[in-house]
């Protein structure tokens, strides 16, 4: 038969346990502080016309869907970093235009981890400009 010191000590750390699972639980929603202007966002309220938009309560989860992203390189990093560059961010940006519509994707066919660590980058410090593009996406 158990002790009570067992038993106590089995029903705090269980305690525990479930105190963690029900603090750790939050739910994700993807929500933009910017967002289309309502028809009451006139000019006379002090809204500017934009195509970038008006504020957005965070109760609203508006989000972006733009099927277009405009990207370009500075000189400093043509500079810095030449065509080899310009080549891996092309590289990103073309694994992301060759993907199918949401509605369409097979996650079957896609990998369950999506991280990599190169080692010998890392010791070096040296960043992989083709992974670095496609993180921030």
């Amino acid at each position: 038969m158990p002790s009570v010191r067992g038993v106590i000590r089995y029903l705090k750390v269980t305690l525990g346990v479930l105190i963690l699972l029900v603090l750790g639980q939050s739910e994700a929603k993807a929500f933009s502080l910017m967002g289309p202007l309502a028809p009451w966002m006139t000019t006379n309220m002090s809204y500017l016309p934009s195509d970038v938009g008006g504020p957005m309560n965070i109760d609203e989860r508006y989000r972006w869907n733009i099927a277009t992203v405009t990207y370009g390189f500075d000189p400093s990093f043509v500079a810095t970093f030449g065509q080899p560059g310009i080549d891996a961010v092309e590289a990103a940006i073309a694994i992301f235009n060759d993907l199918p519509p949401s509605s369409q994707i097979d996650l079957g066919n896609y990998g369950y981890t999506t991280t990599h660590s190169n080692s010998i980058a890392s010791s070096e410090h040296l960043i992989d400009l083709k992974s670095y593009t496609l993180s921030l996406n």
